[in-house]
């Protein structure tokens, strides 16, 4: 498959299958979106090319028109239990129901709860918390329930819960648990000497994933090898809020970066607002900026 509107030319030798997988857990397939910021920034032609047929392949080629090569691994940076709470909720396994509940809840989840362990007793949990009278009319958060009186909220935390709360039914509803993927927050201003020290643990990190993604750059012997990593809503928070669509600023310094690593590429890739990237000649600049161009 080949798509020539890029200003270089975008190249992707995956199978069907494998498109198809990239596209799963609600979320953008990072590949090929890396590989069109690749093609519009650097005006080469990028080819996905890790179509499972060789071991330790990097997953994309940049082919310069004066014969220098580049290649990029491509990641996502999520918690595993996580994106399967994403999963389960895109295809609509977000609610429960029960004759063992008389109201509608609303639950924040971290990627501790699991739908086939914990429904069943969340269910009894809610229904206890109703008999005497604990509804959290008004939200109840982490910190509140975390440290509650009462055991069955507190075990409530225990299986994943965030945040709490509930109402009364209106007319033709029936009761029922609606759950969602608790978001990330913190505070405003943005933490540059956090967000690059994140930078810096997760590339040097001692991970079989890790390692592996650093040995394949390393072995392919390009001139150029790039990191891209996607980052979500378990990623830091400093790290997350600078890729988001409100902010302009760049971080004030250079990444760390390991050897094995010449160009570095952030993008939230659950939400793609901001691409940051940094390169030896450049520095940091936001790849974002000419998506409109």
């Amino acid at each position: 498959m080949t798509d020539n509107t890029r200003r270089g030319k975008l190249v992707d030798l995956r199978t069907d299958r494998q498109r198809e997988q990239a596209q799963e857990h609600m979320a953008v397939d990072l590949e090929l979106f890396a590989a069109s910021i690749l093609a519009d920034y650097t005006d080469a032609e990028v080819t996905i090319q890790d179509d499972n047929t060789a071991q330790r392949m990097p997953d994309i080629r940049i082919d310069y028109a004066d014969n220098r090569k580049g290649f990029v691994e491509v990641w996502k940076d999520v918690d595993r239990r996580y994106a399967e709470l994403t999963q389960a909720v895109g295809e609509g396994r977000y609610e429960l129901a029960a004759e063992s509940i008389n109201r509608l809840w609303l639950i924040d989840a971290s990627g501790a709860f699991s739908f086939r362990r914990n429904a069943t007793e969340l269910l009894q949990i809610l229904g206890g918390l109703e008999e005497r009278g604990l509804v959290f009319g008004t939200i109840g958060t982490f910190e509140m329930l975390r440290d509650h009186a009462n055991p069955d909220v507190r075990r409530a935390v225990e299986l994943g819960v965030v945040n709490i709360s509930s109402r009364a039914l209106q007319s033709g509803e029936s009761a029922k648990v609606v759950i969602g993927p608790h978001g990330i927050q913190g505070p405003g201003g943005i933490d540059w000497e956090a967000f690059l020290g994140w930078v810096r643990e997760h590339l040097a990190g001692d991970s079989k994933h890790m390692v592996g993604n650093r040995r394949k750059l390393a072995d392919s012997g390009g001139d150029e090898r790039h990191a891209f990593i996607g980052i979500s809503y378990t990623t830091e928070w400093h790290v997350f809020q600078a890729l988001t669509f409100w902010t302009n600023e760049l971080p004030p310094g250079p990444p760390a970066l390991p050897n094995e690593i010449t160009h570095l590429w952030l993008t939230n890739y659950q939400a793609p607002e901001r691409c940051l990237g940094w390169s030896p000649d450049l520095g940091w600049f936001d790849a974002s900026a000419r998506w409109g161009a």
